[in-house]
């Protein structure tokens, strides 16, 4: 019986010790908290080195820097918010950061790209027929000799799908 109350004992500190030693599921390791600081120090010299305008608001972004340097950066929507408020700090309508997935989307939605015949076209309201405004340079339209001014009266249509 003794011997059982020993290994339970055992099994009871090693559990707590174990428990002690590893962070809770979801909980954020020294590793990780060192990560997301490293992460929001490297978006800082970014925007010190290549956007920031020490002229622009007089802020003293070092101190800045420095208040969120203490910060317990848990995990990376932490890290987010934190780059947000910096960047807020600044007080510049146009200093805003978007994490990946909302700038996929607006990389998305605001690329461009040409399909077609190249071809800037308008309608003229007295004959309804199509007016080129301008060929894009190097577009099939300005191969094919496609000038400003010139009408288009017929398109060849293609044919049914099947």
């Amino acid at each position: 019986m003794k011997v059982w109350q020993s290994l339970a004992r055992w099994l009871v500190a090693l559990g707590l010790l174990w428990g002690l030693a590893t962070p809770a599921w979801g909980a954020a390791t020294p590793v990780d908290r060192l990560a997301e600081q490293q992460f929001f120090n490297h978006v800082w010299q970014i925007v010190n080195r290549s956007y920031l305008d020490p002229d622009f608001n007089h802020q003293n972004w070092y101190k800045v820097r420095k208040k969120f340097n203490g910060r317990n950066l848990e995990g990376r929507e932490d890290t987010y918010r934190a780059i947000e408020e910096m960047l807020a700090s600044l007080d510049d309508p146009y200093t805003r950061f978007l994490p990946p997935e909302r700038f996929a989307t607006m990389t998305t939605s605001t690329a461009g790209s040409l399909t077609g015949v190249g071809l800037q076209i308008a309608v003229d309201p007295e004959t309804e027929t199509l007016v080129v405004i301008s060929p894009i340079e190097g577009s099939p339209a300005e191969k094919a000799g496609l000038q400003p001014l010139d009408r288009i009266t017929a398109i060849d249509a293609l044919p049914p799908p099947v």
